[in-house]
């Protein structure tokens, strides 16, 4: 909730920072946006792990993140400016800005734009919102009813004012891979998860998501549902705390997280007990990562008994409660500019008197 806290659930988000794209996950290559009030000043040029291929630098998108946004997919007269901040402002949640507020949208201008999209966007696209066309087809064009309903703004081939992105020279200056405004696009990682916005799921047609995914075949049902919300028009929004907290190499450092991580869930249960830790090149930065901004894990418990998986996880999350509390104890103790060297070791301090805990004793002993 505190990673997400700034966002507007009443605008359609789809939200994750683990995508599969070009048969990788988690690719910080693939196609996605970031939320419309993201700061592009702390953005920076980065190289894949290689260092031989610039990554994809997401849009901010305003008001959210559309199929042609995550593409990077517009031009000039859609860079944001000081007329859209103003309408932002005045119809729509300080959240949409980058402001934490308690406060949402006004819900009935919110729902107007979004439905006012879906509409367009199925209309203008054709296949009752199927998807987008390929590029030799034409757009359908409107009946009289349709310029009626959406009105002359929403007339042609992009989404007109106030949709805009926070175009930054300094970091915007790529595209994704080919093919990505053809339907081979990123999806996010099923095993990781997704958040969805109660806004999104009133702006979806749900009968067309629906008919979508009956119909439909693709690799897995993640890609399968993904696709049937891109198919209309919707995409991916990554959070953008990577960005914010400048951490690298870029891979590691995710909110919805793969199993690789699993591991270092066996050294922090070590940890808590004070038994030797089998991954000691995980530097302390990524151990406190895990702790503090992890929003979901894949279990990867194919083939197991779901009653073992349950009280793995139990214990796994008793591990998580007890190591996050020294942590916030470390921070107190230690102030808010520590690095997290020194606040894993004040962590270990807390923890490891001799001899070695069991975990019993050790949730004691952080309740203490």
């Amino acid at each position: 909730m505190k990673v997400l806290s700034h966002l507007d659930p009443n605008q359609p988000l789809m939200i994750s920072d683990h995508l599969w794209y070009e048969g990788q996950h988690p690719n910080q290559h693939a196609a996605r946006c970031l939320p419309c009030g993201f700061d592009t000043s702390l953005i920076r040029t980065e190289h894949s792990q290689d260092g031989t291929k610039p990554l994809f630098v997401p849009r901010p998108a305003c008001p959210f993140c559309t199929y042609d946004f995550s593409c990077g997919a517009y031009d000039a007269t859609h860079h944001c400016n000081a007329s859209h901040d103003a309408v932002f402002r005045d119809y729509y949640s300080p959240r949409l800005l980058g402001r934490r507020s308690n406060s949402t949208g006004r819900l009935e201008d919110t729902k107007l734009l979004s439905a006012q999209f879906s509409n367009w966007y199925r209309y203008r696209w054709g296949r009752g919102g199927r998807g987008r066309p390929m590029k030799e087809e034409t757009p359908k064009p409107l009946d009289a009813q349709q310029q009626t309903l959406l009105g002359q703004a929403w007339r042609g081939d992009s989404a007109p004012f106030p949709f805009c992105v926070r175009h930054d020279d300094r970091v915007h200056k790529d595209v994704p891979m080919p093919n990505c405004n053809t339907g081979v696009s990123s999806v996010f990682h099923g095993g990781s998860g997704l958040v969805l916005s109660v806004g999104m799921m009133r702006a979806l047609d749900l009968d067309t998501a629906e008919a979508y995914i009956r119909t439909g075949f693709d690799t897995g049902g993640d890609a399968l549902f993904a696709r049937a919300i891109k198919a209309q028009g919707f995409a991916h929004t990554d959070p953008g705390l990577r960005y914010k907290l400048g951490v690298s190499p870029p891979d590691r450092y995710n909110l919805f997280v793969e199993s690789m991580w699993l591991s270092i869930l066996d050294d922090l249960e070590n940890f808590v007990q004070c038994k030797r830790q089998h991954k000691p090149e995980m530097t302390a930065e990524e151990r406190i990562w895990i702790l503090e901004y992890t929003i979901a894990l894949h279990v990867h418990a194919a083939l197991q008994q779901v009653e073992a998986v349950v009280a793995m996880w139990q214990r796994r999350a008793e591990v998580h409660m007890i190591l996050h509390e020294q942590l916030l104890r470390a921070k107190r103790q230690r102030g808010g500019a520590a690095g997290a060297q020194a606040l894993y070791e004040a962590m270990r301090l807390a923890m490891c008197p001799e001899p070695p805990m069991p975990l019993a004793e050790a949730s004691l002993a952080a309740g203490s």
